[in-house]
């Protein structure tokens, strides 16, 4: 019996030059071209997400970017994947990065953020459309006209889905557009090194470390990248012989070495404080039973994306045995056995199926997140669902339809493919392109989420946010609502302060926040926001004694320390002021108002240059600054009036 080898992709196979290197096929029609289905991927994306690029920030995005004043700060960029310098290492350290960059080049600008998910999720189609074919070579496929169909498909499919409106929209999920692109590219890099030898193999084994380490960096889930990566090993390069798989673990060791470093992330850093405001803790078998209902959410959304939702209102199973919970337990062992059974029959769907199971476990396990459901965590996951769905599509066409002579006569099967996946591009096109209007604005957002979750705090709270900015008895409503549904939600009582300190309910603001330390004295925004109400009530010892608790508690809030240096201002205090302004802009140098503040300090002392020079940032920051610019003008005569006296 000959010994089985390990499989080289169709093209590399029959090449008669360099056979260690996959050669081109050479296309026969125009429409089955990779250069124009390449093109066709990137104008999709394009069209679907148009109307995106001034979304703004919204949700995570205010601690992760606005208020992160690590991002504003692009020289200590290294300081992220490290603890060096004193500070803890970044939550996924690599998108905190692209984060800087963006904020270095457009300040808070979101188009420039937006252009770059939606780059990352163009690239991410490409990508899966080169390792379907790639794949495609391993199965003695040799139909090219089907392959290329498939893959295009798949990933127009993949770039159009309503389900990726978040992913792609919503900012800080930039993590998961991250991971998925160094997933893909980790993947295509593993098939081209498994078939080179010597100097080469080495490179391209280092350049396979590194891409993995930049997935961890990116987002913690890429921890089962080394799983899929012996999976896929197993599937189609060794053609299910695990002996083949062992003689690669040389090339797979070095992945698998990189997981120290998402373990290290993992441990340096406390996970789940952003997000899961608002949200009730559960355990760990409440959230295990709850995902087996999960697992069926994210799969009807991938066929009927309809009433989606940026926050759920989530029902918990506190049981296996509830009725819902028992079937959907019942359907995902059913998921695993499907996979196992097609395991040798139908290799693709059953990888596809392990694929979607594998990549959601992270998110979907028995270790709770404060958050059960989020449609981002599908980004990755659905790859498998939708290869399985264009594939099943083919097969289904070309053994019921054709063999019963429907359609034939008038139809090919290529025809009939194309015709009919096309219908669900343009379908999903336009589903997409509509649900990205929701997200224009945070008021839109966040009204829409209410729509969907009457019943939960935390949506009514973010609506309240949004109302803020000049519907202020509708802000007041919507925090009531939050708090009648949650009387313990400390942040909807912060922000119900918030609104009353700007209808100049001062002694209302009082209480509120008061309230809020008494749930959670540990709040520095709480004490903050105190000691601008007692500021604003002529109590300024007392908002002192409020701003230094603050920055007890989180030594890098900026606005306390500037509001800090407000009530020494008032008090005298100049020297102290002027220390606290400094420490303010040393934290944030785009804090406009701390650079005014410091000017007036400065006044103070009669240094009127120094002044100028904070007037001058300023205005710089925000030209329209209209206190900056009278103060700036103000200087300049007084400048005048001195240098004509010396005269």
């Amino acid at each position: 019996m000959s010994k089985k080898t390990r499989t080289k992709p169709l093209s590399e196979r029959n090449a008669t030059k360099e056979p260690d290197r996959p050669s081109a096929t050479l296309k026969k029609h125009f429409l089955y071209n990779p250069i124009l289905h390449v093109s066709l991927i990137i104008l999709l994306g394009l069209l679907a997400y148009s109307n995106t690029f001034h979304a703004p920030f919204t949700f995570d995005d205010i601690d992760n970017i606005v208020e992160n004043n690590r991002v504003k700060d692009i020289s200590h960029i290294h300081s992220f994947f490290t603890d060096i310098e004193g500070q803890a290492i970044m939550a996924r350290p690599l998108t905190a990065a692209t984060f800087a960059i963006n904020y270095y080049f457009g300040k808070l600008d979101t188009t420039g953020y937006h252009i770059f998910n939606l780059a990352l999720h163009i690239a991410n189609g490409i990508l899966l459309y080169f390792l379907i074919k790639i794949t495609a070579g391993y199965l003695n496929y040799s139909d090219d006209k089907k392959i290329g169909l498939i893959a295009l498909f798949s990933s127009l499919i993949f770039i159009a889905h309503p389900i990726q409106t978040e992913s792609v929209i919503y900012i800080v999920t930039r993590s998961a557009l991250l991971s998925t692109f160094f997933f893909l590219l980790g993947v295509i890099l593993f098939t081209k090194t498994v078939h080179t030898e010597g100097k080469r193999k080495l490179i391209y084994t280092l350049a396979l470390f590194i891409i993995s380490l930049m997935g961890m960096a990116s987002r913690e889930e890429f921890f089962i990248f080394p799983i899929i990566l012996i999976l896929y090993d197993l599937y189609f390069i060794s053609r299910q012989d695990i002996k083949e798989v062992l003689k690669n673990f040389k090339i797979h060791l070095p992945v698998i070495l990189t997981l120290a470093y998402v373990i290290y992330i993992v441990m340096s850093h406390d996970y789940g404080e952003h997000a899961g405001y608002g949200v009730k803790t559960i355990t760990p078998f409440e959230y295990l039973m709850t995902q087996f209902n999960v697992h069926w959410t994210y799969l009807r959304l991938l066929f009927f994306p309809i009433n989606q939702n940026l926050d759920y209102d989530y029902p918990i199973a506190k049981a296996l045995f509830e009725l819902p919970t028992i079937l959907s337990f019942i359907g995902y062992i059913g998921l695993w056995i499907t996979s196992i059974y097609l395991y040798r029959k139908r290799p693709v769907i059953s990888f596809c199926i392990l694929w979607f199971m594998v990549t959601l476990a992270p998110s979907s396990s028995f270790m709770p997140i404060k958050d059960v459901i989020f449609e981002h965590r599908l980004y990755m996951p659905n790859m498998g669902i939708i290869i399985a769905f264009t594939s099943s599509v083919f097969y289904v066409l070309q053994f019921r339809i054709h063999r019963s002579h429907i359609f034939s006569s008038h139809f090919s099967l290529p025809t009939s493919y194309f015709l009919l996946l096309s219908t669900v591009v343009i379908l999903f096109s336009i589903a997409t392109y509509q649900r990205n209007i929701v997200w224009k604005d945070e008021v839109s957002l966040w009204e829409d989420v209410v729509r969907e979750s009457p019943g939960k705090a935390r949506p009514h709270n973010n609506l309240g946010n949004a109302y803020l900015k000049g519907r202020i008895d509708e802000a007041i409503n919507e925090y009531k609502t939050a708090l009648r549904l949650n009387p313990d939600y400390a942040e909807a009582y912060s922000n119900l302060g918030s609104a009353y300190f700007i209808q100049s309910r001062i002694d209302e603001a009082i209480n509120a926040y008061r309230a809020v330390l008494t749930l959670n004295p540990n709040i520095p925004e709480a004490h903050n926001n105190l000691g601008n109400a007692y500021a604003t009530q002529g109590r300024i010892e007392e908002a002192i004694n409020e701003y230094q608790t603050a920055i007890r508690i989180n030594t890098d809030d900026v606005k306390a320390y500037y509001n800090l240096g407000n009530a020494y201002l008032a008090k005298g205090r100049i020297d102290e002021a002027i220390n606290e302004y400094r420490t303010a802009l040393k934290l944030n140098p785009d804090y406009a108002n701390a650079h005014i503040n410091l000017g007036i300090a400065y006044i103070r002392q009669g240094r009127i240059d120094d002044a100028i020079n904070e007037y001058r940032v300023a205005l710089k920051l925000n030209p329209d600054d209209v206190i900056a610019l009278q103060k700036f003008d103000l200087l300049l005569k007084i400048l005048e009036t001195l240098s004509g006296r010396m005269r």
